[in-house]
């Protein structure tokens, strides 16, 4: 895409050039009120959109732009034109070597601007292709902050008494605001739906299971208590169930684990007997694998990620 390198309007509130040069990043417009920032603005914008009511509505005598994109330049060119035959201005448009010359037909016009009578039938094609190649160059996207009345928000039957001032921001935020709640809701439902499935998984672990309570000599002597840890740690963190008491039941959990295999060890290596309290805890080695990688499952979620996130912001 092009971005706008320089802008130069003639006839600019019928008897002032305006000539300024952009960034390709960012550009900040500082003057008094009324020294014609947003008039600026209102003709650029309507400009690159084709816009011809607010076009109409403001004095110009030619516009021109110019973009570019690496090496590549591309001009567009508007130029007013009167004619003793039209009750209406025209604006000649040139973009690279194509031209179109459109009626500046103002928003007060008493055709309504989606009839056939407001432009003409070849008029009207004409405007959606001159539309279409300039956005084909740019990407446009504005948010005017001036003030403005309620009878151009959403709430159209709002009782015109009761109309007061009110800024298009805060329309747009209400309406975001109300997206971003609808959302949210969305989001809360199927992070419910996994913390649901996680602790019904967690307690079916809690029963006689062959896969947790069938244990091997082999099994224990591979076990690595120092990954067994950062693994339940993690689990814990993830599901914001970390704090002082859980470190400690962790440290107790992997102490026994580690009593445990060493008697294990022990018993296989002497041909002694091995308690029965040192048994126990071999049950909880699996489940406790088995609960981590329940936790890691269910945080792979994306929407379970995004809801934190919202909470967050």
């Amino acid at each position: 895409m092009f971005h706008i390198e320089r802008v130069e309007i003639d006839g600019f509130w019928r008897k002032y050039s305006a000539i300024t040069k952009l960034h390709p990043d960012v550009n900040i417009f500082i003057g008094y009120n009324g020294t014609g920032k947003t008039t600026f603005m209102n003709l650029l914008l309507a400009a690159l959109r084709a816009d011809i009511s607010t076009l109409a509505a403001n004095d110009f005598n030619s516009i021109e732009i110019l973009l570019k994109e690496n090496k590549r330049t591309r001009k567009i060119s508007l130029t007013k034109q009167t004619f003793e035959s039209s009750p209406y201005d025209f604006v000649k448009y040139k973009v690279g070597s194509y031209t179109w010359e459109l009626p500046l037909i103002p928003i007060d016009s008493p055709y309504p601007r989606h009839s056939s009578r407001y432009m003409g039938l070849q008029k009207s094609i004409e405007l959606k292709n001159l539309k279409e190649e300039l956005n084909s160059l740019m990407s446009i996207s504005s948010l005017s902050v001036h003030r403005t009345t309620e009878e151009n928000s959403y709430e159209e039957d709002i009782n015109p008494r009761q109309r007061k001032s009110i800024s298009p921001i805060d329309l747009r935020l209400d309406k975001l605001v109300q997206q971003l709640t609808v959302y949210q809701l969305s989001l809360a439902e199927q992070s419910s739906k996994v913390s649901s499935t996680f602790q019904k998984d967690v307690l079916l672990s809690m029963l006689y299971e062959e896969k947790f309570d069938n244990f091997t000599f082999q099994e224990g002597k591979n076990t690595e208590l120092i990954k067994e840890k950062e693994g339940l740690t993690k689990a814990y963190k993830e599901l914001g169930a970390l704090d002082d008491n859980s470190k400690a039941k962790i440290e107790i959990h992997i102490s026994a684990l580690r009593k445990s295999l060493t008697a294990l060890r022990k018993s296989n290596e002497d041909g002694i007997g091995i308690s029965i309290n040192d048994i126990m805890p071999f049950s909880l080695l699996k489940r406790t694998q088995h609960v981590i990688n329940l936790s890691l499952k269910a945080r792979s979620k994306k929407y379970f990620h995004q809801y934190e996130n919202l909470l967050k912001f």
